[in-house]
């Protein structure tokens, strides 16, 4: 209804009240995906654990998808962590669009422990009736007594303290 269409039937008389209610219908709403539990959890190696969200607009158009932690704000930027002390990280995602309704989902990221060998070398003494082998804390030239493998990136030992020297052969 418009008002040229009341003005020609001679209602110019009126004041006329236009009572005009749009209603939009969507097909189906709008959906949110987050990363599944597998995408979510890595073991440790040195680079980031960063998934991402995805939306599922009907009409075609895009969504904004907007991540939140308890220490941040909404940012379209997912979080990310990179070592096991930063998780597990409780993450809320929610996407929008003009169009539909907002919609949420959350996950956690987490980081595993990967496994780490320090083994001892295999040293050979002579018997003197004295403890024999390395004992104490060593800051350099770890290798001389210890083989380590599992490091990954730039990560080293640094330090190791070695107790156990032996008097008694066979001990």
């Amino acid at each position: 209804i418009t008002t040229a269409f009341a003005t020609t039937l001679g209602i110019s008389n009126y004041s006329v009240t236009y009572n005009i209610t749009q209603t939009i219908t969507r097909s189906d709403d709008m959906v949110v995906t987050c990363p599944d539990a597998a995408d979510c959890t890595k073991e440790y190696d040195g680079t980031a654990l960063q998934p991402v969200a995805t939306a599922t607009v009907p009409d075609g158009t895009s969504a904004v998808i907007e991540y939140k932690t308890a220490s941040t704000d909404w940012s379209t930027t997912a979080p990310s962590i990179t070592h096991v002390s930063e998780g597990p990280l409780a993450v809320q995602v929610r996407a929008s669009n003009a169009n539909y309704d907002t919609v949420y989902c959350n996950y956690t990221l987490t980081i595993t422990q990967k496994a780490l060998t320090i083994a001892a070398q295999a040293k050979t003494y002579t018997y003197n009736a004295s403890a024999q082998g390395p004992e104490g804390t060593y800051t350099t030239g770890l290798d001389t007594y210890v083989e380590v493998t599992g490091l990954v990136g730039s990560d080293v030992l640094t330090s190791i303290t070695l107790a156990g020297a032996q008097t008694n052969v066979g001990v």
